[in-house]
């Protein structure tokens, strides 16, 4: 990997100018071991298990450039724990951030050190799986050992080789699993956490409600056949990723934890709410380009001063992404209490399905 690409990756959420280049580089290679990690759902298609995703209100009327489309009901399911969302929590120095997030898959949750926020930047991880999954394994993990139970339920010590990263995992409810991660230090001391850290984090980890979380989006027409995968968002920005139906359906449903190249950009269609910067200008009226992996569909929102980008793999015609785009309705990305539930936000035939 080189580095100018490590650097590309943490670009935006770069280190304190304190971190040398080794530093940036470590950065930038967990970075992308945590956008691995929650960008694969490994699960199948099948039986209704609906993800979670808050469904938002705004007051933003329909461009003129709307095209007809037909406007299909919100799905009425009832929320699974799919993309599992739960309220944060604090346990002793650490800081377990709200998740922002529903994946299919396993949702990773940052940790804070409220005395030192530089010290777990990037670094550490709360990983909750809402999915119901026996005997999870992370695929290059190494020196698993039982450890003293937390709550009553396993628990185990690994490795994970991918990353180097010290993994406590344990059960938290029947067929329901989680972890706390930080790299893994020869010396405890120049831990982020030690090992007693994480397993007050683990001990202090409470399900509770589930919870959708919110997105930004309401689309009046998507192409059949694509499920939404995962959606995530913070004041000012926010994205979804859908899949096709058929590239799903080909993953095996596992127990991994799935530390793995994520799926091309050419098998995505994706939805983006970004600022809008000094140096983009796009219209208010969708441009559209052809790119070798796909393409993508770009319009400037005047009055939320943001920039929409609808992205989409080879499966997918500019016409569509344009017809996509210019339906969506988008709320204030400045304002998440007005976002929407994504089980409301989304249609039901646009719902991910699984089978445990």
């Amino acid at each position: 990997m080189r580095l100018s690409e490590l650097l590309d990756e943490v670009r935006a959420e770069a280190p304190p100018p304190r971190y040398d280049v080794d530093a940036v580089v470590a950065a930038g290679r967990r970075l992308r071991w945590r956008r691995r990690v929650t960008a694969v759902a490994a699960v199948v298609l099948a039986v209704t298990a609906v993800v979670t995703v808050p469904q938002l209100t705004t007051d933003r009327r329909p461009s003129r450039h709307t095209v007809p489309a037909v406007r299909v009901s919100p799905s009425t399911t009832p929320a699974a724990t799919l993309g599992y969302a739960f309220t944060g929590y604090t346990a002793g120095r650490f800081r377990v951030e709200e998740p922002g997030e529903a994946i299919a898959g396993w949702n990773l949750n940052p940790i804070t050190d409220v005395k030192d926020p530089d010290r777990c930047r990037l670094n550490c991880y709360l990983g909750v799986r809402g999915i119901p999954v026996t005997d999870p394994r992370f695929p290059r993990e190494r020196s698993r050992t039982a450890t003293e139970p937390i709550n009553g339920r396993p628990a185990y010590w690994l490795v994970d080789r991918d990353m180097g990263f010290l993994v406590l995992l344990w059960q938290y409810a029947d067929d329901a699993w989680a972890f706390v991660s930080r790299p893994n230090y020869r010396t405890e001391s120049d831990a982020p956490m030690t090992r007693d850290d994480m397993r007050r984090i683990a001990e202090a980890f409470r399900p509770g409600s589930t919870r959708t979380v919110p997105t930004p989006f309401r689309p009046s027409y998507l192409p059949a056949g694509w499920r939404l995968t995962g959606s995530r968002g913070m004041t000012g920005w926010s994205g979804a990723t859908l899949r096709n139906a058929a590239t799903i359906a080909g993953m095996p449903a596992d127990r991994t934890i799935t530390v793995i190249k994520p799926p091309r950009a050419a098998d995505l269609l994706e939805l983006v709410l970004a600022p809008l910067g000094k140096n983009k200008t796009p219209t208010a009226e969708p441009i559209c380009v052809r790119q070798k992996d796909g393409g993508y569909c770009r319009m400037r929102l005047p009055d939320r001063d943001a920039v929409l980008d609808v992205r989409g793999g080879t499966a997918l015609s500019l016409a569509d992404l344009r017809r996509i785009i210019e339906g969506l309705t988008v709320a204030d990305p400045r304002k998440p209490g007005t976002w929407t539930p994504i089980t409301a936000a989304f249609p039901a035939a646009a719902q991910f399905t699984v089978v445990k």
